[in-house]
């Protein structure tokens, strides 16, 4: 079983994996290991072929479409869509991230559109907003259910 954390910069993506390796023993991977530092959907595809027991922090690295070709996984999507953008653009530029306003309006975007596919394909997408730990509380619980 592998775990499938997949989001965008600033969602808690790799707080939360981390979290889910510390709390269930899963060994932790992003995509930039996976793919050397070039984004590559297929040779993330291969690695949750061939791997087993791992936590994947990935940056919408892998379509929702394409988790429905693996029996071996329990995906989590992670997007902003209901933040307000200059809100979000204020509290990731207080976190030390280096992102453009624009950055964050594409973020935005991108989180819609990952959000609707997920919703066609009754797939977990959760809509990060500042209650950040709450979100990542109800995920764990959730993951929990679902392991034991």
């Amino acid at each position: 079983m592998n775990i499938i954390i997949c989001g965008l910069q600033g969602t808690g993506k790799t707080t939360l994996s981390k979290q889910i390796s510390n709390l269930f023993g899963f060994k932790y991977i992003n995509d930039y290991t996976i793919c050397s530092n070039k984004i590559d959907e297929e040779k993330i595809i291969k690695f949750i072929n061939d791997n087993d027991n791992f936590v994947l922090d990935l940056c919408y690295s892998l379509k929702p479409s394409n988790c429905l070709k693996f029996k071996n996984i329990i995906p989590y999507y992670l997007g902003f869509v209901s933040i307000d953008e200059n809100l979000l653009f204020k509290l990731m530029k207080n976190k030390g991230e280096n992102i453009s306003l624009k950055q964050i309006k594409d973020n935005i975007t991108i989180s819609k559109k990952m959000q609707e596919e997920c919703r066609l394909l009754k797939m977990p997408f959760y809509d990060i907003n500042k209650e950040r730990q709450f979100i990542i509380d109800e995920i764990l619980l959730d993951l929990k259910n679902k392991l034991t």
